[in-house]
């Protein structure tokens, strides 16, 4: 399996961004907690994403097969085996075509629960200023975007890679870097995301607690390692000072931005907030209309 995964660093990236509903009592969570939540691959709303099936043409190609057959009745794969009964359990399929697709689709049924089981992931950007992401991902323009630094872990965050066609994937050449792959790997419909992913180890590795790396989670949440959250952006139609109440009681020292519409152009332009302004009786007075 070719690879070709560079991470943000790589691309020689200083941030990423997570565009986010605004849940008050998630975005409290992130501030007090120093952490975020990532997604159970299930979720993800591409049908396709983490999803994968794998190549048919084994089905037809016996010396294929065979290899297929060796992944998975291998004494390290199915240690209640013997090499003989390996033998045995292999016979049907070599002579049995329909046998042989019923072995594979099944596997690749299966396989199916293998991904969210073992990962969990965060989708990230180096894009603020997507029009349709503010419209499709946070709440039509009235949610958030919060803004991360890559001098931390968030730096190891992986690059999609879009393809046209989908791959022909194989089961028995998976390794470590196929698996990661598979990760991700995207139509071309999505390409516009410029998509980045923090994949964590969750779910059964995360369970049997000999993962030690930064990207192990606790549950389904990472922590966030200090300077890591630099900013938190709010959409052009968001109610704002909700959100600068919360961070200011909070996290008084992050900053807080607001995406403005160009009043010119189909643009969207970041601009910094002015936290003690806002929060003046004054400002207090007025109704919360985004102005």
């Amino acid at each position: 399996m070719v690879s070709s995964l560079r991470t943000a660093l790589d691309e020689g990236l200083r941030r990423l961004y997570r565009y986010e509903k605004f849940y008050p009592q998630y975005l409290t969570d992130v501030l007090t907690e120093r952490r975020v939540h990532l997604s159970d691959p299930r979720r993800l709303n591409d049908p396709w994403d983490c999803r994968p099936w794998f190549s048919e043409s084994i089905i037809n190609d016996i010396d294929q097969f065979e290899l297929f057959m060796d992944f998975l009745f291998s004494a390290k794969k199915a240690k209640w085996t013997s090499s003989l009964e390996q033998e045995v359990l292999k016979a049907p399929y070599r002579s049995d075509v329909k046998a042989r697709r019923e072995l594979f689709i099944r596997f690749c049924e299966d396989f199916q629960n293998v991904i969210p089981e073992r990962w969990r992931i965060l989708c990230l950007t180096p894009v603020p200023d997507s029009t349709l992401m503010w419209s499709h991902y946070a709440d039509h323009h009235r949610g958030l975007c919060l803004e991360f630094s890559l001098n931390c872990v968030f730096g190891a965050a992986m690059k999609v890679q879009y393809r046209e066609s989908y791959p022909s994937w194989m089961p028995h050449v998976l390794s470590e870097s196929g698996m990661t792959e598979i990760l991700l790997t995207k139509s071309a419909d999505w390409e516009y995301e410029r998509e980045y992913r923090l994949i964590g180890f969750g779910g059964m590795i995360s369970r049997t607690g000999y993962v030690d790396s930064p990207l192990e989670l606790k549950g389904d949440f990472l922590d966030l390692p200090p300077g890591a959250l630099e900013s938190v952006i709010v959409g052009c139609e968001a109610s704002i000072l909700e959100v600068v109440q919360i961070v200011n009681e909070f996290a008084p020292d992050l900053k807080i931005k607001r995406m403005v519409r160009a009043p010119d152009k189909y643009k969207l332009q970041i601009e910094e907030i002015d936290v003690k302004a806002l929060l003046s009786p004054t400002a207090s007075e007025c109704s919360e209309d985004g102005s």
